[in-house]
C-alpha cells in the first residue's frame, strides 16, 4: 500500500528530538556531509558565475542557469536526508548522482518556489496591479502613491508568509521521501503533519532559522573583521574608472566563499530536521515489519 491510501493516523512528532537531532546528526557525522557538499558547492559556483556571465551577453540566456542554481541544493538534499535516513552506509553522494531522485526531487524544488513566489505575485498586483513593472524604473519617477502601496505589499507579505509556511512544511515531508525512494507525494506530505505534527513542525522550523540566521550573522561578522585585518581590497574612495574590478572580486572572495559554505552547512541542519521529522511520523525508526506495512 502507497503513502497516498495509508489511513493509519500520524505518529507523534517531538520537537526536542528534531531540533536536536537535526544538529547531532549532521555535526555527529559532519565529515560525510562535508564531502557530500563539496560537488554540489562547487556546481554551484560554477553556475552562479554562468549566470553573472550571461546577464551580460543576453540576461534571457542567464534565466535557465538561474533556475539551474536550484539542482546542488537538491543534490545535497538528497544526500543529507539519506545520511539521516539510513546513516553513513548511504554515502556520501547517492550513486548515480544525477539519477532519477535527484531529478524528481530538483522538480519539488522548482514547484515549492514556484509557491514561494505566489504570495508576492498576488499581492503585488493586488496593490499596484499594472504599475508593478515601475519597480524596474528610476525610484525618483516612482509615482508616490505606488511607493506607498509597495510599503503596504510589504506589509502584509510578512504576517502572510508567517501563515503560508505553515502549509508548505506540511506538504514538504515528500522532499525526504523522494530521498529514499518511497511513494510518499504532496498528500502524503499533508496528512502525516495534521494535528500537534503540523504546529510541531512549524516551531522547530522557525526556532531554527532564528538560531541559524544569528550563528550566521556572528560567523560573517567575525569572518569579514578577520578579513578585513588580512585581506586588504581596493580604496573605493577613487574614481571609479580607476578601481580594478579583479581586485575587487579579489577581496571579497574569502567572505564570499565563507558564507557559501555558511548556507550549504544551515541548508543541511535544516533538511536533516525535516528528514528527522519523517522519521519520526512515518515509522521510519520503527521495526522493519511495520516500515513495510506503512510504505507498501
Amino acid at each position: 500500500m502507497s503513502m497516498d491510501e495509508m489511513p493509519a493516523t500520524p505518529m507523534k512528532l517531538s520537537f526536542e528530538a528534531t531540533f536536536s537531532g537535526a544538529f547531532s546528526t549532521v555535526f555527529g557525522q559532519f565529515w560525510m556531509f562535508i564531502k557530500a557538499a563539496l560537488l554540489p558547492l562547487l556546481l554551484g559556483v560554477a553556475l552562479g558565475v554562468a549566470g553573472v556571465a550571461l546577464l551580460f551577453v543576453d540576461p534571457a540566456l542567464a534565466l535557465p542557469v538561474q533556475f539551474l542554481g536550484l539542482l546542488p541544493f537538491a543534490m545535497l538534499g538528497v544526500a543529507c536526508c539519506r545520511l539521516t535516513l539510513i546513516g553513513r552506509a548511504a554515502g556520501a553522494l547517492p550513486r548515480p548522482v544525477f539519477g532519477r531522485r535527484t531529478w524528481v526531487y530538483f522538480g519539488y524544488t522548482l514547484l515549492f518556489t514556484l509557491f514561494l513566489w505566489i504570495p508576492v505575485v498576488v499581492v503585488g498586483f493586488t496593490l499596484l496591479g499594472s504599475s508593478l513593472i515601475t519597480l524596474g524604473t528610476d525610484p525618483e519617477s516612482l509615482d508616490p502613491a505606488n511607493a506607498a502601496a509597495m510599503g503596504y505589499s510589504v506589509l502584509l507579505l510578512f504576517p502572510a508568509y508567517l501563515i503560508y509556511f505553515y502549509f508548505l512544511l506540511r506538504l514538504s515531508l515528500v522532499f525526504p521521501a523522494v530521498a529514499v525512494d518511497q511513494k510518499l507525494g504532496l498528500g502524503g506530505s499533508w496528512r502525516l503533519t495534521r494535528g500537534a505534527a503540523g504546529f510541531k513542525l512549524y516551531a522547530v522550523y522557525a526556532v531554527l532559522v532564528i538560531v541559524l540566521l544569528i550563528a550566521i550573522m556572528i560567523a560573517m561578522f567575525v569572518v569579514n573583521a578577520i578579513v578585513g585585518l588580512f585581506w586588504f581590497g581596493p580604496d573605493f574612495s577613487q574614481d571609479p574608472a580607476d578601481i580594478d574590478v579583479v581586485a575587487v572580486l579579489a577581496s571579497q572572495a574569502p567572505s564570499l566563499v565563507l558564507g557559501l559554505i555558511f548556507e550549504y552547512l544551515g541548508f543541511a541542519i535544516m533538511i536533516a530536521a525535516l528528514a528527522g521529522a519523517f522519521a519520526q511520523l512515518s515509522g521510519w525508526g520503527g521495526p522493519r515489519e511495520e516500515i513495510l506495512e506503512r510504505f507498501e
